[in-house]
């Protein structure tokens, strides 16, 4: 019986160029069908032990800003700073399970305005990337497996108005049928699903880990072009999650389980290949040419 994976995707950093942040990430999320009903039920637990509900929503902006903390946890769920703190890095944990695979693509949109006169929207270009990311990673498994993808339901009204959802269902139906213009698309089936995260653990997670993945390439993006860097400095939190991302032969991270464009190609650089290697003294996993954890919120 064919394997299947659930692709639960959210972004981070603004979807359109002009705007602030110089950085546009989407991160998915890989969860098998197999794992989905143990996972869900450990995150249902979780939540009900440290807030006496499992409808409570993890949400990324909600525990960086301490006024938005303070609304949203410590005064409605009368839970001590502590506790909460406790209770993400037991989220931490569960992001740790074996089965789970993480996966990005980010657009650096000052590089792209650079180098196009009419640069692809960031949102298109990176979900074509995490796409073909997906399917690479189904085509490697030894058995048959296929999967689906389920992103974050757009609330923000003004995107709503522009039609992002319907665009996006589009440019994924189109793979579908037709692959992309350097991917054949065999194991991906179903149209674009759209959940709103207040409704799902797992795309709760991938908005905790949508944020690491901005935050480290906002704090450290442009060493991972420097062709002489040699390690690749790792905010916090993204240390929590890093070891989670697929990697390629050799345990290669780049341009499997993270895809950055503008890449060296196009940038006229040597590439760099950073590495996953296992580091006891840390506990999750440093690059060679290698990286280095950097703490802060």
């Amino acid at each position: 019986m064919p394997n299947t994976y659930l692709f639960y995707i959210d972004e981070s950093g603004q979807r359109e160029y002009g705007r602030t942040s110089r950085y546009f990430a989407l991160c998915g999320l890989g969860v098998p069908v197999e794992s989905w009903q143990l996972l869900n039920n450990n995150i249902h637990t979780l939540k009900l032990s440290y807030f006496g509900t499992p409808s409570v929503e993890i949400k990324s902006v909600w525990l960086r800003q301490p006024e938005a903390r303070k609304k949203h946890y410590l005064d409605l769920y009368s839970i001590t700073e502590a506790k909460l703190q406790e209770c993400i890095t037991r989220l931490y944990e569960i992001l740790d399970h074996p089965s789970l695979a993480l996966f990005a693509s980010v657009v650096d949109k000052t590089q792209m305005t650079q180098m196009y006169t009419m640069p692809q929207n960031p949102s298109s270009l990176a979900y074509r990337h995490i796409f073909e990311r997906f399917q690479h990673f189904l085509e490697s498994q030894d058995d048959a497996t296929y999967g689906m993808v389920i992103f974050d339901k757009i609330h923000d009204a003004a995107f709503r108005t522009k039609g992002y959802e319907n665009l996006l269902t589009r440019q994924h139906l189109r793979y579908l049928q037709q692959g992309t213009d350097f991917v054949q698309i065999d194991n991906i089936v179903e149209g674009l699903l759209f959940i709103s995260s207040s409704e799902n653990n797992f795309v709760q997670l991938a908005d905790l880990c949508a944020y690491n993945l901005f935050r480290q390439f906002k704090d450290h993006g442009r060493q991972w072009d420097n062709p002489t860097a040699d390690r690749w400095p790792l905010y916090s939190y993204f240390s929590r999650i890093v070891h989670q991302f697929y990697t390629g032969p050799g345990n290669v991270l780049s341009g499997f389980g993270i895809r950055k464009y503008p890449d060296h190609k196009k940038l006229e650089l040597p590439r760099i290949n950073w590495v996953l290697a296992g580091d006891e003294f840390f506990g999750w996993g440093v690059y060679q040419r290698g990286c280095e954890p950097t703490y802060g919120f």
